[in-house]
């Protein structure tokens, strides 16, 4: 056991756990170095990932001025008096004054039952409405107004109303006005009919009595293509795998099974049908030969006399075998997984395969499997094949044995089952209400407009977009006389978008000016008040090139094709600073809006204004020129997350702190070992001293006794 550290009264005289203390703190130094350069590392980090942040920041306000967000070319409505009318427009819409007047709104259809005993049972039996069709399970009038409530609620409203004690009635409301709001009830079990909602006979489908003829329309199919991705992928068994980059294919080699994960996506109206896919094999590379022979050879058998005995020496022969694979042993194609029924058995696709489906691995057909997965072979078929399947898919293996097969081009296949088509005579109108209703209360009918004194007719009051073209307006209530509704072009939303710009580019350059500032030494020793006071990553050479770039881009020329030939900011009144202004101020780089010129501009000539940020230089509808385009694509490697400019630094410094704190749990664990040296060694000497102390103490008292 090693002596203690420090022994009160010690010989020496000495503090020996400050003496030791003082030199683990000197041979901790590196360590500390590391501590401080990891802490230095991670506020460089947040730097990074802040500047990251107001880039993406900049280069979204980029995209808004070019995309299709942007608004220059954008229109509003002004109507001369409110309440009446309101709406919006779009930047197709066509500058100019209309006059409008608003004679009738449109109304919806209100209708009621007759008053029934509030007792009074209904039968159970099928209700149409609109072609959807649903089953009453019987009960009183108040039931068949929750069953109506529940299944019909986007078509009509009902309330269900008690006018004495013993009575009951229901009252009806469209959700819609005008012809939109005419509804087509059918009443093949007279429920409807019986309650005195419609006319007609118990037991027929139409009002006048007379069954009605179904025609059930044209099946169609729709495609939705299957998009590979290595988040969908997971594997069965290991085997070479390559994903295209477009993500519509893939191939796999060798012994290979790969799950596809995905479900099919459900689809309103549409009905899940089958799985196309193209397959093909892709041609092996040759084998590459090397320089090893494929036989080895030892020498002849022999026999050697050693003392007496004899030991026999063996020929040793080696052949290497290559693997010829066999046609029988090749095979591909895709396994079918599907959805466990409540008794845990696999319920197969609704539609078995065809009679030409693939085969089995061993030859045979797999239809009329019962249990299990469903798995087809491909080898051997067309090139397109399609597959039946139904909503109960779950899980897709693609496999292979001995073979390079790419898979690509997939695509769900679904039905599109019309509603069945109704001849004008079927069709629901303005005039058929009186005889398909009993007792109306307020008759459906279109709103009445008169546009520059020509009558107009709409079937609602909301979003009428075909009155005004590229507008969109809500009729509110009757003018009592003409009102102006006004086109006219809107900057506010155009000001806004740049404000928006020019702030987070101003933000951009302020962030990077303090990470990047510099401090001057002005005495000798001031080196770590310097570095305190400059910016965390100053010299960082990615962001003078991401502010030089953005700057070069403000002060640069762009192609115009139409007057006013708008080419760089200054014409539409973005600047850094006045005529005349403090060149400090200027050289910051900050952007100044002349909200008013602007405004100006955007008025005058929407449209050069909107090619000056974005333009289609080609005609190929793909903008490629212009300050904003420009600009986002400059910004592109700086704020990308995968091998991004300033990504790439934030990963190279993560690796360095990683690195780091192995380096600086190795440095603790030698100064530990160092300190227990210390302690053993200044121990060892304060008890030598002390016994030699002791020693001349004993020996100066028997020399004293004589």
């Amino acid at each position: 056991m090693p002596a203690p550290s420090y022994i009160p009264n010690s010989p020496s005289g000495m503090d020996t756990r400050k003496i030791i203390d003082d030199l683990v703190a000197v041979e901790r130094i590196p360590q500390k170095r590391m501590e401080r350069e990891q802490a230095e590392l991670r506020a460089k980090n947040a730097a990074l990932e802040e500047l990251r942040k107001h880039t993406k920041r900049l280069q979204d306000k980029l995209k808004k001025l070019y995309g299709f967000e942007a608004s220059f070319e954008s229109k509003k409505l002004e109507f001369s008096r409110e309440g009446f009318a309101s709406g919006t427009s779009t930047k197709n819409a066509t500058s100019g004054e209309y006059r409008l007047k608003i004679n009738q709104l449109a109304k919806k259809l209100v209708f009621k039952s007759d008053s029934v005993k509030a007792t009074e049972l209904f039968p159970a039996g099928k209700v149409s409405v609109n072609g959807r069709e649903k089953r009453f399970s019987g009960g009183k009038l108040e039931n068949l107004a929750d069953f109506i409530n529940e299944y019909y609620s986007d078509f009509l409203t009902v309330k269900y109303i008690r006018p004495d004690a013993d009575n009951a009635l229901l009252v009806a409301e469209t959700a819609k006005e005008g012809e939109e709001a005419l509804l087509k009830m059918e009443d093949p079990d007279g429920i409807l009919k019986k309650a005195g909602l419609i006319k007609g006979r118990s037991g027929t489908d139409k009002a006048d009595g007379k069954p009605e003829d179904k025609n059930s329309g044209e099946i169609k199919e729709d495609y939705v293509d299957i998009l590979f991705s290595l988040e969908n992928f997971s594997m069965v068994k290991d085997g070479p795998f390559q994903l295209r980059e477009n993500k519509k294919g893939f191939t796999i080699s060798g012994e290979s099974v790969r799950r596809f994960d995905q479900d099919p996506p459900v689809q309103e109206k549409k009905k899940l049908k089958a799985l196309n896919l193209e397959h093909d094999m892709v041609p092996t590379p040759p084998e590459e030969k090397d320089n090893a022979p494929d036989k080895i050879t030892d020498g002849p058998v022999d026999t050697l006399n050693i003392q007496g005995n004899e030991l026999h020496t063996y020929n040793i022969e080696r052949e290497r075998e290559h693997k010829n694979v066999r046609e029988e042993e090749k095979d591909y194609g895709i396994i079918l997984h599907f959805q466990e029924s409540s008794s845990g058995a696999v319920d197969p696709p609704a539609p078995s395969p065809q009679p030409d489906s693939p085969d089995s691995k061993d030859g045979e057909k797999t239809e009329g499997l019962q249990n299990g997965p469903l798995k087809i072979s491909l080898k051997g078929k067309d090139k397109l094949i399609q597959i039946p399947v139904d909503v109960k898919l779950k899980k897709i293996d693609f496999y292979t044995q001995n073979m390079n097969v790419t898979f690509s081009n997939a695509k769900w296949v679904y039905e599109i089952i019309p509603e069945p088509k109704k001849t004008d005579k079927e069709k629901p109108n303005i005039a058929s209400q009186k005889e398909q209703f009993k007792n109306i209360i307020q008759e459906a009918s279109n709103a009445s407009l008169e546009l520059d004194g020509i009558p107009v007719e709409r079937k609602g009051n909301l979003a009428i977009e075909d009155l005004i073209k590229g507008a969109s307006i809500n009729l509110i209530a009757p003018t009592p006389q003409e009102i102006i509704v006004k086109v006219t072009k809107n900057p506010v939303d155009s000001v806004t978008q740049v404000k928006e710009f020019i702030e987070a580019y101003n933000e951009l350059l302020k962030l990077s000016h303090e990470l990047t500032k510099t401090s001057e030494i002005k005495a000798v020793g001031e080196y770590d008040k310097m570095k305190q006071e400059s910016g965390i990553l100053v010299g960082n050479s990615a962001i003078r090139s991401l502010v030089n770039g953005l700057k070069f881009r403000v002060a640069d020329s762009y192609p115009a094709l139409r007057e006013p030939y708008i080419k760089s900011l200054p014409f539409i009144g973005i600047t850094t600073g006045e005529v005349g202004a403090d060149w400090k101020n200027i050289s910051q780089g900050y952007l100044i809006l002349d909200e008013e010129k602007f405004i100006s501009m955007v008025m005058k000539s929407p449209t050069a204004v909107k090619e000056f940020f974005g333009l289609d230089s080609n005609s190929d509808r793909v903008i490629d020129s212009g300050f904003a385009f420009s600009s986002h694509e400059f910004l592109e490697p700086y704020t990308q997350f995968t091998r991004g400019i300033i990504s790439s630094q934030i990963d190279a410094n993560k690796a360095r702190i990683l690195a780091l704190d192995k380096e600086i749990i190795r440095q603790e664990a030698h100064v530990k070992t160092y300190e227990e040296k210390l302690k053993t060694k200044f121990g060892n000497m304060e008890g030598k001293m002390r016994k030699d102390k002791s020693t001349g103490k004993f020996i100066d008292q028997r020399l004293n006794n004589r």
